[in-house]
C-alpha cells in the first residue's frame, strides 16, 4: 500500500477493520449469552466455577482479536518507527538521544532498586493461592518502572511550569 492509497482510503479501511474486530468479538458473545446467563444465575456468586465452564468461552474470541490487533499495532509502530528513523537520521537525532537517556535512566533505576520487601509483600509472594514465584528481578523491574514514571512526571510538571513562566516573560 502506498501513501496515496492510505491517504484516500485509510480511514475507511480502519473503520472496516474495526467493525470486523467488533463483529468477531460480539457474534460469539451474543450466540452464547443465553446459556452463560443461565449458568451465572444457577452458580450465583461462585465466579471460579463460572470462569472454568465452557459457557465462559464466549469471550475468548474478543480476547484473541484484541491480542492480535495489539500485536499488529505494536509491530507496525516498531517497523515504521525504525524505517522513519533510518530514512531521516538528522531529524531523528533528538528522539534517539531522548531514547538513550530513558534507557540509561531505567538501567540506573533498575540497578539501584531495593529488594527489601515489606512483611505484607513477603506474605503475598509466599502465598500458595497466588501464582507468584517470588522472583525479585520482576519486583526490581516494577520498582524501577514506577520510580521512573514518578521522575518523568516530575520532570514534565517542572518543564510545564518553566515553559509557562518563559512564555509569560517572552510575550510581555
Amino acid at each position: 500500500m502506498n501513501y496515496k492509497f492510505l491517504a484516500k482510503n485509510g480511514l475507511t479501511l480502519a473503520f472496516v477493520l474495526g467493525l470486523l474486530g467488533i463483529a468477531a468479538t460480539l457474534i460469539p458473545v451474543f450466540a452464547g449469552l443465553g446459556p452463560f446467563n443461565e449458568l451465572a444465575d444457577t452458580l450465583s456468586d461462585d465466579i471460579t466455577k463460572l470462569s472454568m465452564s465452557k459457557e465462559s468461552d464466549i469471550f475468548k474470541g474478543g480476547i484473541y482479536v484484541s491480542y492480535v490487533l495489539g500485536i499488529v499495532a505494536f509491530g507496525l509502530a516498531i517497523v515504521f518507527g525504525i524505517i522513519g528513523t533510518l530514512t531521516n537520521l538528522k531529524s531523528s537525532k533528538v528522539a534517539l538521544i531522548s531514547f538513550a537517556v530513558l534507557a540509561v535512566l531505567f538501567i540506573i533505576l533498575n540497578a539501584t532498586a531495593s529488594t527489601d520487601l515489606t512483611p505484607s509483600m513477603t506474605e503475598i509472594l509466599n502465598n500458595p493461592e497466588y501464582a507468584v514465584n517470588g522472583d525479585l528481578g520482576i519486583y526490581k523491574l516494577i520498582s524501577a518502572g514506577i520510580n521512573g514514571s514518578i521522575i518523568l512526571m516530575g520532570i514534565a510538571f517542572a518543564a510545564m511550569i518553566l515553559m509557562e513562566i518563559w512564555n509569560f516573560f517572552k510575550n510581555s
